[in-house]
Parts: C-alpha cells; sequence; structure tokens
C-alpha cells in the first residue's frame, strides 16, 4: 500500500519557516473552528501588532485577520473552491464575540497551491476582474470581493523565505535542497525543528531519489539525520546482516578445513596400527575404506 504524504502537516512546517521572523507578531492557528459545526480554515495568521509590516512577498498583503487555505498538488483549484475559502471569511467575520469586533478591511484571504491556475485565471479574466502578479507566484484578484485575496502559485515563489515550499514539489532542484539545508542548519529552536521534520518528510517522499543521490553530501546537518534514521538504521541492520552472514561461511569452512584435518590425523593413526599387524598395502586401503 502507498505510504500516505501529510502534505499538510509539510505545508505548516513550511509555513512556520517561512513567517519565522515574525513568530513573535504572528499567531499561527491550524484548522480554526468558524461555527460549533466541524467547518475550518485550514490556517489563521493574527497579526499581533499592528505597528509591524510583514515584509515578504506573500505577507504584505496581509492585515490583521488573515484566512490562509492550502491545495495540495492532487487538490482542485477552481471558481467554486474560490468562494468555498471566500465563505469561510465571512463566516469568521460574522461569528465575532461582539458586532463588526472583525472589521471586513482587517480581513484578506490567501489561497496556496502548487501550480499556476490557468483555467481559473482565464474566467476571471473573460469576466473582467484584474489579476495582477505582484511578484513571482503571487496573484492578487481585484474586483471579486471588497476584501484582499490573492492566489500564491509556490513552484513560482523565489524569496528565500519560501524555499520551503519550493522542495515540498516533485522534482525539486538539488540547489534549493541545499540552500535550504544550509540556511535552516542554525535553527535550533523545538518549534523551528518540529517545522523543519515536517518540511523534510514531505520532501523526502515527493523528491527521495533527489535526496538519496545526495544523502552522503547532506548527513552533516541533524535534521536529515533525523529524517533518514530509519533508512540508517536499516542500513546498519543490513550491513550487520551481511557480515554475519560472511563470518558464518568463513567458520563453515574453517570447520570443513578442521574437519578434514582432524580426519586425516584419524586415517593416518589407523594406517599406522594397520601396518603393525602385518597387512598388505592393498588390504589396509580396503580396510580403511578408500578402494
Amino acid at each position: 500500500m502507498k505510504k500516505r504524504i501529510d502534505w499538510h502537516s509539510g505545508f505548516a512546517g513550511a509555513l512556520g519557516l517561512s513567517f519565522r521572523r515574525y513568530r513573535d507578531v504572528l499567531e499561527i492557528q491550524r484548522e480554526v473552528p468558524l461555527t460549533k459545526e466541524p467547518l475550518r480554515i485550514d490556517f489563521l495568521l493574527i497579526r499581533k501588532k499592528e505597528n509591524i509590516e510583514i515584509d515578504n512577498s506573500i505577507g504584505r498583503l496581509f492585515r490583521r485577520y488573515n484566512l490562509i487555505e492550502y491545495k495540495n498538488p492532487r487538490d482542485a483549484l477552481n471558481i467554486d473552491t474560490v468562494w468555498k475559502t471566500i465563505g469561510y471569511a465571512g463566516v469568521y467575520k460574522g461569528t465575532s464575540k461582539s458586532v463588526n469586533a472583525i472589521p471586513i478591511g482587517e480581513v484578506t484571504v490567501t489561497i496556496i497551491r502548487s501550480s499556476y491556475p490557468r483555467e481559473l485565471f482565464r474566467i476571471w479574466r473573460s469576466e473582467g476582474k484584474h489579476i495582477e502578479n505582484t511578484a513571482p507566484g503571487v496573484y492578487q484578484i481585484q474586483g471579486l470581493v471588497e476584501f484582499p485575496l490573492q492566489i500564491v502559485v509556490t513552484r513560482e515563489l523565489l524569496d528565500d523565505d519560501f524555499l520551503a515550499f519550493r522542495i515540498m514539489k516533485r522534482n525539486a532542484k538539488e540547489k534549493d535542497i541545499a540552500d535550504f539545508l544550509e540556511i535552516t542548519n542554525g535553527y535550533e529552536s523545538p518549534g523551528d525543528r518540529e517545522d523543519l521534520g515536517a518540511v523534510l518528510n514531505v520532501t523526502k517522499e515527493v523528491n527521495f531519489d533527489v535526496l538519496k543521490e545526495k544523502k552522503e553530501d547532506y548527513m552533516g546537518y541533524s535534521v536529515v539525520r533525523e529524517v533518514f534514521k530509519e533508512e540508517i538504521e536499516r542500513d546498519i541492520e543490513t550491513v550487520a546482516v551481511e557480515r554475519e552472514k560472511r563470518g558464518e561461511k568463513r567458520g563453515e569452512k574453517r570447520g570443513e578445513i578442521l574437519g578434514q584435518k582432524k580426519n586425516m590425523e584419524s586415517l593416518q593413526r589407523k594406517a599406522k596400527n594397520l601396518e603393525k599387524s602385518g597387512l598388505g598395502a592393498d588390504q589396509i586401503l580396503k580396510e580403511l575404506g578408500l578402494i
């Protein structure tokens, strides 16, 4: 049975690493219930300090309440998906504790996926919607709703902040993986380590051949050793088994040689005793079973 890739945990790790510089001013909540029933948005990023600008290509749009919906490579992104996510924003705003406690002007929606939504953008352009490509991989949609809405294509992102997203795509560039490991090598806090593990677990599943080929180059990074712990233990076990087998074969060979030597010594002793009894050479050989 094919192992299921935990894309959402990988994305959660990538999101945490991408905004780690703003960890003091951004609170990231995962799978936030929007109603008493199980209606959830994937991520809610709340800016805790209003005077701090989030200075990367995704975060520049952010206001106070920022809803993020993540679509893994198997998920569709069509007009209904977008309106469903917009609906989440409406529910979130409309179920606040008091009237207008969450002003619509403080809400943004971001939908993130790996590939460019060609058909969706074609429909919007045909309807007169304006799609502004504000940075590589970031598309702001104007004229659809009154609050800021953006679609992010992770394979097009160029900011180093978003290397984590780029290495979680199939056929990731070796340079991106190497750069990611170099940049994150000094991350030691438990939160960072957890995020790193989540990202690399997905990267290992979708880029196993690349990582395996370069595994020896990457083993200097402790987080890589943790991710490849099972494979390393299997390799060690395989080597130990092979050594044991070779040892058994050598032992069998030594035993065979020792047995032959003992057998020869026994035959020599019997031959001497038969000689003393006056038997001829042919008779001695017959007695020893050699002819």
